[in-house]
């Protein structure tokens, strides 16, 4: 019984890890389509 709780503590604690780091990407992706789209912006402005 100890054995199956510490697998299962163990897959939630990857799954954790592994949902945290996706969320992670995606917000670097959000971060830089964002900077992207207000650099065109600026450039846009600018000329």
């Amino acid at each position: 019984m100890d054995k199956f709780y510490f697998l299962l503590r163990l897959v939630g604690g990857l799954l954790a890890v592994g949902g945290g780091l996706l969320a992670f990407d995606y917000w670097i992706l959000a971060l830089v389509l964002g900077l992207l789209a207000e650099s065109r912006l600026l450039l846009a402005v600018v000329r």
